[in-house]
């Protein structure tokens, strides 16, 4: 089971929202990029970097962003959506509601 964070959506809609002052088509393939992303993570969530000792980092091909995710046996918790210059622990004190 893949359960996305809440804030994740104000991260993406921030980064689409860059992408699309390039050019719509780089929102476009941002958004795909994005897709790809899920589906891998879906597929096999331990095949990505570990990210510390709780985490795990995919990072989005052609774009300076990443995706931070833990795993705890067959759940997946998508926490952030960053660029790869903002602060390291942007997103990591997130908590999960109830």
């Amino acid at each position: 089971m893949v359960i996305t964070h809440p804030q994740v959506q104000n991260d993406l809609a921030a980064a689409v929202k860059f992408s699309d002052s390039k050019s719509n088509i780089v929102g476009d393939k941002f958004l795909q990029a994005v897709e790809t992303a899920d589906k891998q993570i879906k597929e096999n969530p331990l095949r990505f970097h570990p990210h510390g000792d709780r985490f795990r980092r995919y990072n989005l091909r052609g774009f300076p962003y990443h995706i931070i995710y833990e795993v705890d046996g067959d759940w997946v918790g998508i926490l952030v959506i960053r660029h790869d210059r903002r602060h390291p622990r942007f997103g990591l004190d997130r908590t999960w509601p109830s």
